[in-house]
């Protein structure tokens, strides 16, 4: 199951995402006790969600729920309603060194066509 976590901000899902964020979170917490989760979030500049503050809070929470959760973070691109600029390589490459924080992980670097995608999974060590 992949569960997109936009925020850790309930404003954000108000007027972004016209929900709440509170069923998001439950929804994480319940999933991973019962099936495979993964987390995806589009990260998106102009002081929506993509601060050093805003992403240590999600990765933080997310890691105090499983540190093995495979985490995506993904560009985000103008299309249809919202015309903010594109995620920049930094800001996803910012966000990625943040998340490394919390989680012992392999970084899988995906490009498709014009848009990263950041793909962080768990190191698996072997005995």
């Amino acid at each position: 199951m992949n569960i997109d976590l936009k925020s850790m901000n309930e404003d954000f899902y108000k007027r972004i995402c016209k929900g709440k964020l509170d069923p998001v979170l439950k929804t994480i917490e319940i999933a991973t006790k019962h099936t495979h989760v993964e987390v995806t979030t589009l990260i998106i500049e102009g002081g929506e969600n993509s601060s050093e503050e805003e992403i240590e809070t999600l990765t933080n929470w997310l890691g105090n729920i499983n540190r093995e959760i495979p985490f995506h973070i993904s560009k985000y691109f103008p299309v249809y309603k919202m015309q903010l600029p594109a995620t920049s390589y930094n800001t996803l490459i910012k966000a990625n060194d943040i998340a490394k924080k919390t989680f012992r992980l392999c970084i899988y670097r995906k490009y498709m066509g014009v848009q990263t995608i950041i793909l962080i999974v768990p190191i698996v060590r072997l005995n």
